[in-house]
């Protein structure tokens, strides 16, 4: 809290008139105030200051946010994070106060209150800090729910539910994560917490919506459901598709004529025949999803995963089985790294010639001196592509670097036309315009390939890898 002394009129001997200036409270006026009674004053500023502070808290609601808290708390039923939320959003003001004064100097000092349990409380709201007393507090009554219920939590084959079941159908977080290894009672888990929100009324029938990712599925849970009693039905029930169809079929801009249908298996096709050559927004953004995010079309590989991760997935199969794990690219060959095969899906789908690892020899041709990772033989190029960041710095350490600059300077002794790129400029984004930037400045023309092209690369592809 900011504050202010201001001294009126001439200092006496024995008295000095004051006034006290506070910010956001009011104005505290002492008069001939002793100047050998200074601990007298301070402690009637505090008693002043603690009455006004008070006044503001109870205007702000604190006596609702005890008592809302209180019901919260007793309330029979698991607390969410999401009741927490609104709790605070509904007392925001009061939150924002409360931080003012612990932000303020007299507050740390501890000379604005003298009141340690009034200071907690505000620190207390300031900070919102109940998260640890409710996950104890939520922590009890999911044993006491379990002895409450435990007639219920037996199934229809008379097996009790598992503790981590019941923990996670007794649990009502906003969002609940299951994970659970195949044949451990997840759809039954699933069952159990329906209908134990239903046996409860914590929700009504109306209120539940399954998802399933398929028909048969869908099948199997609407005849489950009916065995342990759950009172659901098709229209508490859906895959994802056939949810989708509802909702769209009964939205005002839909009519009768107007019915949605399933897209068959020829649907990408059209779309990419008909739409994506008429729009070049679409058809680069296209050209970029097949060039940076389908590098490798075989099932054992995640292109999607960080390079760090991947790299580190790579180094344990490599110890393993004593082999790289390679990267096909659109071409069909395959490359040594994820950002490897970007380049190369670029250099393939824009129809640039390139060689990938083509050797350099010594200047009598009997030895391979090093492997720069692309070569263009339409302009004599060579270009290296380095696993260092912005900083300078590679994931495979100082040995790496002492490699590279020795590549870098045997290429600038032997007058070797080459350029390079690094990882610092792929993850920034840059390395693709700079590596067109780079090679037309050098003379090479860029023939791009049709959607048609690729896409026609892109099954051959899919084909051998389903072989």
């Amino acid at each position: 809290m900011n504050y202010a002394l201001l001294i009126i009129g001439e200092a006496t001997n024995i008295f000095s008139k004051i006034f006290v200036i506070l910010n956001d409270l009011s104005n505290i006026k002492f008069s001939f105030v002793p100047k050998f009674s200074v601990d007298n004053f301070l402690c009637s500023l505090s008693s002043k200051l603690k009455s006004l502070c008070l006044l503001k808290l109870n205007d702000l609601g604190i006596e609702n946010l005890r008592s809302d808290y209180k019901d919260l708390m007793s309330q029979d039923r698991y607390i969410a994070y999401s009741d927490i939320s609104a709790l605070k959003e509904k007392y925001g003001s009061l939150v924002n106060y409360c931080s003012y004064l612990v932000k303020s100097s007299m507050f740390n000092t501890n000379k604005l209150l003298e009141d340690a349990d009034l200071s907690q409380k505000i620190k207390n709201i300031a900070e919102f800090r109940f998260t640890e007393e409710i996950e104890k507090r939520n922590a009890k009554y999911i044993e006491s729910e379990k002895n409450k219920y435990k007639s219920f939590f037996i199934n229809a084959k008379g097996n009790e539910l598992t503790e981590e079941q019941k923990n996670a159908i007794i649990t009502l977080e906003d969002r609940n994560l299951l994970i659970a290894a195949a044949g451990s009672g997840k759809t039954e888990t699933m069952l159990y917490k329906l209908k134990y929100v239903l046996e409860k009324g914590l929700y009504g029938p109306e209120q539940i919506l399954l998802l399933a990712f398929n028909k048969k599925v869908r099948t199997e849970l609407i005849e489950r459901a009916k065995l342990i009693g759950i009172n659901l039905d098709k229209k508490n029930i859906h895959t994802f598709h056939s949810f989708g169809f509802s909702v769209i079929n009964k939205s005002e801009n839909n009519t009768e004529n107007n019915t949605v249908r399933v897209a068959d298996e020829n649907f990408m096709t059209r779309f990419i025949r008909s739409y994506i050559p008429a729009n070049k927004k679409l058809l680069d953004l296209y050209i970029e999803f097949v060039t940076r995010y389908l590098p490798d079309l075989k099932e054992t590989q995640n292109p999607y995963a960080e390079y760090n991760d991947m790299l580190e997935r790579n180094r344990y199969k490599k110890a393993v089985t004593g082999k790289d794990v390679p990267y096909r690219t659109i071409k069909g060959e395959y490359v040594k790294s994820y950002q490897e095969a970007v380049i190369a899906n670029y250099l393939y789908v824009n129809g640039i010639n390139y060689e990938y690892e083509k050797p350099y020899l010594s200047r009598n041709k009997k030895q391979v001196i090093a492997n720069p990772d692309f070569y263009y033989p339409d302009i004599n190029l060579y270009h290296e592509h380095f696993a260092v960041d912005n900083s300078g710095k590679s994931v495979f350490g100082e040995e790496y670097i002492e490699n590279m600059n020795k590549k870098i300077k045997l290429y600038k002794k032997d007058k070797i036309n080459f350029i390079s790129t690094t990882s610092g400029m792929f993850f920034s984004g840059k390395l693709l315009s700079y590596l067109k930037k780079e090679l037309i400045k050098r003379g090479l023309k860029l023939n791009p390939k049709s959607i048609f092209e690729i896409n026609k690369d892109l099954s051959r592809i899919e084909e051998v890898s389903k072989k």
